[in-house]
């Protein structure tokens, strides 16, 4: 397992930058602060390549209002995070991970979910040591030890000295 970067490395949800793009009141700044500690202590933000689809437009641009501006913000978000192909191993994982939640704890795991948690399994496994797991979605909390990482909403190690005053 490669270790060259010596930061916290964090897999995010969907929902994270979903509420970064959409600009959510109480969301945004604490992903923008967490985004700025991750990238001072050399570390990195991990997504499946699913999350691109899942962000296709903001709500702001709904019902007809597509704006061009938007999409080139999400493209420099993609270009500056790694990004997990949805690959066979990766389905596979989910997979399991949907069988195994339903037939040992009876929870019924939806497969968009299940490609991200499998996603984050697999980059802990096999890229790098993960240290979180990044969801608003508290639901996904449960699936901690599924997949051997905490689950978490996004939060920032230390408060902005502005903050502070």
């Amino acid at each position: 397992m490669s270790s060259n970067k010596k930061g916290r490395w964090l897999y995010w949800d969907t929902n994270v930058f979903l509420a970064y793009f959409n600009a959510e009141r109480d969301r945004v700044d604490v992903i923008e602060d967490l985004w700025d500690e991750i990238k001072n202590e050399d570390g990195q933000i991990v997504t499946s390549v699913s999350a691109i689809v899942e962000t296709a437009f903001i709500k702001q641009e709904l019902p007809n209002a597509i704006d061009p501006t938007v999409e080139k913000l999400m493209d420099d978000v993609w270009h500056s995070i790694m990004i997990i192909e949805d690959s066979y191993p990766v389905a596979i994982e989910a997979r399991t991970l949907i069988r195994t939640a339903l037939k040992e704890r009876n929870w019924k795991l939806k497969p968009k979910d299940a490609l991200h948690l499998a996603s984050a399994k697999w980059v802990n496994r096999h890229v790098r040591t993960l240290n979180e797991f990044h969801t608003y979605d508290s639901a996904l909390e449960k699936y901690a030890t599924l997949i051997g990482l905490p689950i978490n909403k996004p939060y920032v190690l230390q408060q902005r000295i502005a903050e502070l005053r």
